[in-house]
C-alpha cells in the first residue's frame, strides 16, 4: 500500500513537471541548461579532488606505511640515503618492515641495436611488491627481486623491449653494460600513486653494503605493527646516536615519520616541492561548489517568479482540498524532477568533456557507476542536494502564500529575487577575476628578469666519455655555427651543486653552491657589478668565490666585499641576484665557485645559442656527442622550457579556472535571461500600453534593464573584496608576483556587466518588439 502511494505520487510529480515543460518550454529550457552545466563541473571537479585525495589508498596496509623522512633548521627532505630505514628498524621493534627506493634519474635501455631513453625508472629492495602492494601479473612478488640484475617491467614497457613474446626469462642492457633478467611482469601502476614506475630494478644491483650511503638518496619507508605509537616511535629515533642509527648525520637534524597516502597531497611540506596541491584542491572545491549554487540560485529565481503565473493552478488545487503541506510537496517533487534530468544530463555531458578533462589535468581519472570508485552514490547524493538546495524555498514559498498567490497580490519577494542575482553575478566576477589573476602571474613569471639568458641557453647532460673529457667536449660545441659561448659547470643557474642552511636573525636561510669555470658568466649572462670573474687559474680559482648581492647582506660584507673572507674563500666578484629555483621561493645567498682542475666539478656544459638557431644547435651538438659517446643517449634542457615547467599546476589552475568562469557567466546569464523572460511576461500589457502611448524599443530597453544594471553595480561592490582577499592568499606562495590591484577586478566585472547586460537587452528588445496590440490582448 506505501509503495503504491509513492508511485502514485512520483507519477503525479512527473505529469505536473511534465505539463510546466510543455506550458513554459523558456522556463523550463533555461532550468535544465543551468542546472545541467553546473551539474557537469561538479561532477568534473569530484572527481579531480577524489582522484588527488586518494592517492596511495590502495596499499593493503597503508595505514601502518610510513615515508622516513628527516629535517634541519631549512626544511624537510623527503630522501634519504638508501638504507636508513633498516638501521632504524634495528632499534626500534614497532617497525616491523623497511623498503628502501631510489629513482633513476637518467635511464636507457639497449633497443634494436639503439639507446632509448626510459623514463620512471626505480631501484627497489626485494620487499617492494609485498610492502606496497602493487599486482603482478607474472612472478612471485616476493622473489622478483631478490637477486641482483633483477627486473620487473609494466606490460607497456614489456611490449616496448619485446614485442609479443613472452619476456620473462629475457635480458635486457641498461645503461651500456649492467645486464638485467626480466623476472615479473607489473600491473600498470594506478594513475593515484606517487611511484609510477615503468621498470623496478632489484637495488641490491647497484647498492652493496661498501656503497657510499650518499651515493644512492631515495625513499625509506617503514611498515609500523598496528596500534604503534608514532609520537613515541619518532621521539625514540630521534634518541639514538645519529652514526649509530643511520651511518651518517648533520648538525641539528631531526627525523620523522609521513603517512604515504599524504605525501602526494601534502608535498609541499617537504623542501624542494613547488607543489601547492593543497591550496589547489580547495580552490576547484569552491569552484564546484559555486557553480551548484549559480544553477540552484537560477531554479530558485525562476521558480519564485514563475509562482505568480501559476495562480489559476494553484487556486484548482486549494479547491479541490489540497493543503500547504501538498502544495509544498508538488513544487518539491517537480524540483527533483528536473534536478534528476539534469544530473542525468550532467552525466552525459561530463563523460562528453572527461578526454578533455583529463589532457588539461594530466590525470587518469575514471568514470564509471559502480565499484568501490563508482560514481553512484555521489551522484544520488549530487541529486538529492541539488533537489534540497533548488526546490526548497519554492516549494516553502508557493505553499504559504498560496491564498495571495490565487488572489494576485504581488507577495514575492523582490528583495529576495534582486539578492540571488546580486550573489550570482557576485560570484561569476570573482571567477572570472581569478581567471585574470592566474593567468597575469603566469604572464609575470613567463617574462620575469631571473638574472640569466634564459631563453638562449641550452645544458647538456655530461655522462660516460663525454664527462671525462668535458674540455675537450665543451671546445667542440663551441666551435658549432650558432653557439655564441659555451662553459662546463655543474648545471644551469638554477641547477644547484650543494645546499646548507644558516640561520639569519632566527630565520633559516639555504646557502646555494654552484661549481663552474671561467667564462661561465659571459655564457649564462649573469652581471659582473663589481670585481672580477674567475682567471682560469687553478691556483687562484680554488680559493676564491664570486658571490650575488643577497650573499652579501647575508654574510655581512658591507659596502666593499671585494677581498673579504666568506666560507674559507676569498670574495673576487658580486654578481648580480639571479633566480636559482621557482618564483615561489625568493633569491637565496649563492656562492659561485671553481673546483680543481677547473672541470672535475662539471656536469653540464651549458651553451648560450644565437637567437633562432637554438634546434640546429641541437641536433649538431647530438652529432659530436654520439661521436664521443655512442653507448649513452644524447640529453639537452632547453632553460627556458625548464622554468616554465616549474608551474605546472598554475598552468592546470590556469587552463580550468577559465573554462569554469566561462560556465559561470553561462549559467548565470542563462539564469538572467529566463528572469528578464518573466519579467516581460509580467508587465506585457505595461509594455503595450507604453509603445501605445509612443515609447520607443530603447525606452524600453532602458525600462527593463535599469534595475539589472543597478544590481551588477551592487554585484561589484561585494565582489571586488572577496576577489581582493582570495586574490591576495593565492599570491602569497610566490616570493616574485605581480602588482596585483583593484584594475583586474574592474576588468573582471565589466566583462561580466557587458554580457549580463547583453542578455537583458536582447530579451528586453525582444519583448519591447512585440505589437502592442498583441500585448494588450494578453492574459
Amino acid at each position: 500500500m506505501f509503495l503504491e502511494l509513492c508511485s502514485g505520487m512520483l507519477r503525479n510529480y512527473l505529469i505536473a513537471a511534465l505539463r510546466q515543460f510543455r506550458m513554459a518550454p523558456l522556463y523550463s529550457v533555461t532550468n535544465l541548461l543551468g542546472l545541467t552545466v553546473g551539474s557537469a563541473a561538479a561532477i568534473l571537479v569530484f572527481l579531480f579532488v577524489r582522484h588527488e585525495l586518494s592517492y596511495d589508498r590502495f596499499h593493503e596496509q597503508g595505514n601502518e606505511t610510513y615515508l622516513l623522512y628527516w629535517s634541519s633548521n631549512f626544511g624537510n627532505v623527503s630522501r634519504a640515503p638508501v638504507g636508513t630505514g633498516p638501521r632504524m628498524q634495528a632499534h626500534i621493534p614497532e617497525i616491523e618492515e623497511t623498503l628502501s627506493v631510489y629513482r633513476e634519474t637518467n635511464a636507457y635501455v639497449a633497443l634494436d641495436n639503439d639507446l632509448v631513453q626510459q623514463g620512471d625508472v626505480y631501484l627497489a629492495d626485494p620487499n617492494f611488491f609485498t610492502l606496497l602492494t602493487y599486482p603482478l601479473r607474472s612472478g612471485n612478488p616476493r622473489q622478483v627481486l631478490a637477486e641482483p640484475n633483477s627486473v620487473v617491467l609494466t606490460p607497456e614497457t614489456a611490449e616496448k623491449y619485446f614485442g609479443s613474446a613472452d619476456p620473462i626469462g629475457e635480458s635486457m642492457v641498461y645503461r651500456g653494460s649492467t645486464v638485467l633478467t626480466v623476472t615479473g611482469i607489473a600491473d600498470p601502476p594506478p594513475s593515484n600513486t606517487h611511484l609510477p614506475f615503468k621498470m623496478v630494478i632489484s637495488l641490491s644491483t647497484f647498492v652493496s653494503e661498501d656503497t657510499s650511503p650518499w651515493t644512492y638518496q631515495g625513499y625509506n619507508y617503514v611498515r609500523l605493527v598496528a596500534g604503534a605509537d608514532l609520537t613515541s616511535i619518532e621521539d625514540r629515533m630521534n634518541a639514538l646516536e645519529p652514526i649509530e642509527a643511520v651511518g651518517w648525520a648533520i648538525s641539528g637534524t631531526t627525523f620523522g615519520l609521513f603517512p604515504i597516502d599524504r605525501i602526494h597531497a601534502d608535498a609541499a611540506f617537504f623542501v624542494f616541492s613547488d607543489s601547492n596541491l593543497g591550496s589547489m584542491l580547495v580552490i576547484f572545491s569552491v569552484i564546484g561548489v559555486f557553480l551548484l549554487l549559480l544553477a540552484s540560485l537560477n531554479y530558485v529565481n525562476l521558480a519564485v517568479a514563475r509562482a505568480m503565473q501559476r495562480g489559476s493552478e494553484i487556486s484548482m488545487r486549494r479547491a479541490l482540498g489540497a493543503s500547504r503541506w501538498q502544495l509544498g510537496t508538488q513544487f518539491l517533487g517537480e524540483a527533483a524532477v528536473v534536478t534528476g534530468l539534469s544530473v542525468l544530463a550532467g552525466i552525459v555531458l561530463a563523460e562528453v568533456a572527461l578526454p578533455w578533462f583529463r589532457a588539461a589535468l594530466n590525470v587518469g581519472l575514471d568514470f564509471r557507476m559502480t565499484g568501490p570508485a563508482g560514481m553512484g552514490v555521489p551522484l544520488l547524493g549530487l541529486w538529492v542536494v541539488l533537489s534540497l538546495g533548488a526546490g526548497v524555498y519554492p516549494a516553502v514559498f508557493m505553499a504559504r502564500r498560496a491564498s495571495a498567490i490565487r488572489t494576485g497580490r504581488r507577495q514575492s519577494n523582490p528583495l529576495l529575487r534582486r539578492s540571488l542575482v546580486v550573489v550570482q553575478f557576485a560570484i561569476s566576477i570573482v571567477l572570472v577575476a581569478g581567471t585574470l589573476l592566474v593567468g597575469r602571474q603566469m604572464s609575470y613569471i613567463e617574462h620575469l628578469d631571473v638574472g640569466y639568458e634564459r631563453e638562449r641557453l641550452v645544458g647538456i647532460r655530461l655522462q660516460g666519455h663525454v664527462a671525462d673529457d668535458a674540455g675537450v667536449f665543451r671546445d667542440r660545441v663551441a666551435g658549432v655555427a650558432g653557439v655564441a659561448s659555451s662553459s662546463a659547470a655543474y648545471g644551469m643557474p638554477n641547477e644547484i651543486m650543494a645546499t646548507m642552511s644558516q640561520e639569519d636573525e632566527g630565520i633559516p636561510v639555504q646557502i646555494h653552491h654552484l661549481w663552474v669555470e671561467a667564462g661561465y658568466l659571459d655564457t649564462v649572462g649573469l652581471t659582473l657589478l663589481e670585481g672580477r670573474d674567475f682567471s682560469g687559474s687553478p691556483a687562484v680559482d680554488t680559493v676564491s668565490v664570486i658571490v650575488n648581492e643577497t650573499a652579501v647582506r647575508h654574510f655581512d660584507l658591507g659596502d666593499n666585499p671585494i677581498g673579504q673572507e666568506t666560507n674559507g674563500k676569498t670574495v673576487i666578484g658580486v654578481v648580480k641576484d639571479f633566480n636559482t629555483q621557482s618564483a615561489h621561493q625568493p633569491i637565496s645567498p649563492v656562492l659561485l665557485m671553481v673546483d680543481s682542475p677547473g672541470t672535475r666539478g662539471a656536469r653540464s656544459v651549458v651553451l648560450r645559442v644565437s637567437p633562432g638557431a637554438k634546434e640546429r644547435v641541437v641536433e649538431e651538438v647530438a652529432a659530436i656527442w654520439k661521436g664521443m659517446e655512442p653507448g649513452i643517449p644524447f640529453t639537452a634542457i632547453d632553460a627556458a622550457s625548464s622554468w616554465m615547467g616549474q608551474y605546472q599546476a598554475e598552468s592546470r589552475l590556469q587552463s580550468l579556472t577559465r573554462i569554469f568562469s566561462l560556465l559561470a557567466l553561462f549559467i548565470a546569464s542563462v539564469g538572467l535571461f529566463g528572469l528578464v523572460s518573466s519579467t516581460a511576461e509580467q508587465r506585457t500589457k505595461e509594455i503595450g500600453i507604453r509603445k501605445v502611448l509612443g515609447a520607443s524599443a530603447f525606452n524600453l530597453v532602458a525600462l527593463l534593464a535599469r534595475e539589472f544594471a543597478g544590481l551588477l553595480v551592487i554585484a561589484l561592490v561585494l565582489a571586488g573584496p572577496v576577489a581582493w582577499w582570495f586574490g591576495r592568499d593565492w599570491l602569497s606562495a610566490f616570493a616574485y608576483q605581480f602588482d596585483f590591484g583593484p584594475g583586474l577586478v574592474v576588468i573582471a566585472a565589466a566583462g561580466a556587466g557587458i554580457l549580463a547586460l547583453a542578455t537583458v537587452g536582447i530579451r528586453a528588445y525582444i519583448a519591447a518588439s512585440v505589437n502592442p496590440v498583441e500585448s494588450l490582448r494578453s492574459e
